[in-house]
């Protein structure tokens, strides 16, 4: 069980905190869509980003929310992508997945297409996945996105600016 905030704010107190708060469940999915349905009344049609953050990388139950709150954005909000913490130049090849433009099988892209293991946790197969089915069902013009958004470096980047310029052309 957790809250949404009802009403945008950056500077609530406790109390105030108390009553804008919209309580939650996953285990409750009508629940769960009402509240995901009265945050987005909240702020507003213009909101076209929307952040979710995870306290801790690699938290199955964090994802597992995140998949859940990002399938009810597509369905009842209109939004048409995901971004993660993971490889911006990788990301296109999970996105080519999502898309049907790639490999048929996840498992030609967990490694490929994420950076640090990401691709190795099961919420983010599960999300890959349901893409690919959404988009398949929905057709070109209903189509979701994938991308990354971590800077390459280190051990997780491309050996050298190739992979990266070849994206960014």
């Amino acid at each position: 069980m957790g809250t949404v905030p009802s009403t945008p704010s950056t500077a609530l107190d406790g109390d105030a905190l108390g009553r804008a708060a919209v309580p939650f469940s996953l285990g409750e999915p009508e629940a769960f869509d009402t509240s995901v349905d009265a945050l987005m009344a909240s702020l507003g049609a213009e909101v076209t980003v929307l952040g979710f953050g995870e306290a801790l990388h690699g938290g199955e139950e964090i994802l597992r929310l995140r998949n859940r709150l990002f399938e009810r954005l597509v369905e009842r909000h209109g939004f048409t992508a995901m971004a993660i913490e993971s490889s911006w130049p990788r990301g296109r090849r999970v996105d080519d997945f999502v898309t049907g433009c790639g490999p048929a099988l996840y498992e030609a892209i967990k490694d490929a297409g994420f950076s640090h293991g990401l691709g190795r946790i099961e919420a983010n197969r599960d999300l890959v996945e349901w893409m690919r089915r959404r988009s398949a069902a929905a057709g070109s013009a209903g189509r979701l996105h994938f991308h990354g958004f971590d800077m390459p470096g280190g051990a997780a980047g491309p050996i050298g600016p190739r992979e990266v310029l070849a994206v960014a052309l």
